[in-house]
């Protein structure tokens, strides 16, 4: 064998064997489509610490994309082989101009499309619906962002608290549970459980429920309340309270800006100044001339 051929030789078996380690060590590849693309940074630094972990550290109005979603930090560290990104300072996810988030940290697994986002959190949608919370875990692949730590939706004049809360993108809905409390220039809303949809303004009631207005009190567990048009359906026999009267009745209807009423089913209506009491299969009432 001459001296060419036996160094071909041995440079290709040294070429295999270093194909087959790093086989063994990197891991496999990602969507190409998900990866995430550095856009712009004023100072960069890698540093490859196995081969698990390539980290590229990014300081300085930095800009990163990921398909059709933009990301904003003061700084971020973006660990190339996993796909996973954490983020400082000034956060910011432009999700399709759709939903915009901010926050102060941002731990982002970009091949599960999953942000974990802490400290000052707020998701604003496009209707101008903002829910601000201190932890927030966000699936961007489903549309679903839920905390659990305590936060607030703010959706016009109307303010909505609670402990727990799940934000459905697709339909506006958000799913309020533990120490629930809507507030409205109409209506005040105490219950351990409620939904709220942010475009149509409506509160649907799926747990008992307290309703305050004025001297009003209305007990229920069924039905929901359209804030934009204030119209309202309770069921489950629902109860009224008011200063001179009590009604309770299987399922009501209201009409706020017209002041009907409608009741229906086994109908009791007792005047607590007089003691009269009225039963009745239906009933309807006129608040604007104080008549039943």
């Amino acid at each position: 064998m001459t001296t060419f051929m036996r160094y071909l030789f041995i440079s290709c078996l040294w070429l295999l064997s270093v194909a087959g380690w790093a086989q063994g060590t990197v891991a496999p590849p990602t969507d190409s489509t998900r990866r995430l693309e550095i856009i712009k940074a004023q100072r960069y630094n890698f540093e490859k610490v196995d081969s698990l972990t390539r980290l590229l550290s990014l300081a300085g109005n930095v800009q990163l994309r990921q398909e059709g979603t933009l990301f904003y930090a003061d700084s971020a560290v973006l660990n190339e082989v996993t796909n996973v990104i954490e983020a400082f300072g000034n956060i910011h996810i432009n999700d399709g101009d759709s939903l915009h988030t901010y926050s102060k940290y941002l731990r982002y697994k970009g091949n599960e499309k999953h942000a974990y986002l802490k400290t000052n959190v707020r998701l604003v949608d496009n209707k101008g619906s903002v829910l601000t919370t201190n932890e927030l875990n966000y699936d961007m692949n489903l549309g679903i962002a839920d905390y659990k730590s305590g936060g607030k939706v703010l959706n016009k004049k109307t303010v909505l608290t609670s402990k727990n809360a799940k934000y459905y993108e697709a339909t506006k809905d958000v799913v309020f549970s533990k120490e629930v409390v809507l507030k409205d220039p109409e209506y005040n809303m105490a219950t351990d459980s409620l939904q709220y949809n942010s475009r149509t303004e409506v509160a649907t009631f799926i747990a008992p429920t307290t309703i305050i207005n004025g001297k009003r009190k209305i007990y229920t567990s069924s039905g929901y309340y359209d804030l934009k048009n204030n119209k309202a359906v309770f069921g489950k026999r629902p109860v009224i309270e008011d200063s001179t009267y009590t009604i309770v009745s299987d399922d009501m209807a209201f009409d706020d800006k017209e002041g009907l009423g409608q009741f229906n089913g086994n109908v009791v209506y007792r005047d607590t100044a007089s003691g009269v009491a009225v039963l009745s299969n239906q009933l309807f009432a006129n608040k604007k001339n104080s008549s039943f």
